[in-house]
């Protein structure tokens, strides 16, 4: 193990300890049995329906339990990020409803800031707090070093990663990793993982029920390479960090991140900390022919949540499209009912929902039918003042047009008259 000095050297000399941040972000105040439920996108590009399909999720098991859904921003991943996604996130979070009760760009809420490059003496802190207790090493690795270890695991058909004899870093001595910091050497600093030949872990997923996953022994990086101006940490690091100090009980996520699973709760372990309950989503599907796949953005126009605010689709019918997506039950609803009901996560299926465009027509078709003329022209014009400023409808067209809608018969009359005209209700069609 390396001296106390030594690794005190490797870190600002103000850096507060990690019973500090506890003491800062204090266990939160909510009801027995409240959830607090987190979005946690990463700013690399647009958001995804499946995104806005988590987000609805995560946000009805909160507010439906007394508790509180936090929008944080994972953006550690710098050379990715994409100027303005986080902005765009809770823009159209917003805009479909589903804005955070804290977090987000702007960093409301005592548990932040929301932003992961915002945190970094968080994650610094309790990266000196493993490496004193022996739970981490520094690694001189270089990527030459690094990539032929792997070609020589793909070679023998061995697991690739950081572990047994491709892991020099993990044995080294600790004279000569303080003499190799000393002088300056690049490292990265990764988890000792405490198993050498790791077997199989079980955990309970809230949709799944009971996950059987081999468990992790790769020794994976915590601290991303002092070369950096500012080292980060990674995602899987920072995010079991957050999820613990933003007090959140329950991680709704997609399906791709199960996997990694055993990675998180051994880091949690590490760290001392209690996990959260997890619940990962089934992907969003579309039809091709017979088949099914998953829903691309590459592919896909409706992959984009901004595809539906240009199309014109009401944000309360997707809202509700999303809910019924989640649990079937609450697709052949009103809307308002819909809205209101709670999300139950024993009525999702581990298998992926169908995207079913028709059927989002068909949901915005009875929800435009429900709203007055009034509600109708005020949505229809906050629509085509941002996507068809062009039109430039007069509001008296409007009204007459909506009046026509009504009743057919005042369609084709002059538009004074059509204002004028009484709507009957007797005229208007089932």
């Amino acid at each position: 193990m390396l001296d106390l000095s030594v690794i005190n050297a490797m870190f600002p000399p103000d850096l507060p300890e990690p019973d500090d941040w506890e003491r800062r972000f204090r266990p939160r105040d909510l009801p027995d049995g409240a959830e607090v439920t987190r979005f946690a996108p990463s700013p690399t590009g647009h958001l995804h329906i499946g995104g806005l399909y988590t987000a609805a999720v995560a946000r009805a098991l909160a507010h439906q339990s007394g508790g509180t859904y936090v929008l944080r921003v994972e953006d550690t991943d710098r050379a990715r990020r994409v100027a303005g996604a986080a902005e765009e996130f809770s823009r159209l979070l917003g805009a479909f409803g589903l804005a955070p009760d804290e977090g987000g760009v702007a960093g409301d809420g005592e548990w932040g800031p929301y932003l992961q490059s915002e945190r970094r003496d968080v994650y610094l802190g309790h990266v000196r707090e493993l490496l004193r207790k022996d739970r981490a090493y520094p690694c001189f690795c270089d990527k030459e070093r690094l990539a032929r270890s792997a070609g020589e695991q793909r070679a023998g058909r061995s697991p690739l990663g950081y572990y047994g004899r491709w892991a020099p870093c993990r044995t080294l001595a600790p004279e000569e990793a303080a003499r190799r910091l000393a002088a300056g050497e690049p490292y990265v600093v990764r988890l000792r993982c405490p198993y050498e030949f790791p077997g199989r872990i079980r955990f309970a997923d809230r949709i799944r029920g009971s996950v059987t996953l081999q468990d992790n022994g790769n020794d994976i990086v915590l601290l991303k390479s002092s070369q950096e101006e500012l080292p980060l940490p990674t995602y899987h690091f920072a995010h079991v960090v957050d999820d613990h100090l933003m007090r959140v009980t329950l991680v709704v996520r997609g399906e791709e991140w199960l996997s990694s699973t055993p990675v998180h709760l051994q880091l949690h372990t590490a760290l001392g900390f209690a996990p959260p309950a997890y619940a990962h989503l089934a992907p969003l599907m579309k039809a091709e022919g017979p088949s099914r796949r998953k829903l691309s953005k590459r592919k896909d126009p409706e992959a984009s949540v901004e595809y539906y605010l240009s199309a014109g689709y009401p944000p309360a019918a997707v809202q509700h499209y999303l809910r019924g997506l989640a649990n079937i039950r609450l697709m052949d609803v009103p809307t308002a009912e819909a809205l209101a009901a709670p999300v139950r996560l024993d009525g999702m299926r581990p298998s992926g929902p169908l995207l079913d465009l028709p059927k989002l027509h068909s949901l915005s078709r009875e929800f435009i039918a429900s709203l007055t003329p009034g509600e109708l022209y005020a949505q229809l014009l906050d629509w085509a003042e941002e996507y068809d400023p062009s039109a430039g409808y007069p509001p008296a067209a409007v009204q007459h047009y909506l009046r026509g809608l009504a009743n057919i018969r005042l369609m084709d009359v002059p538009t004074a008259e059509a204002l004028a005209a009484p709507v009957r209700l007797d005229g208007m069609r089932p």
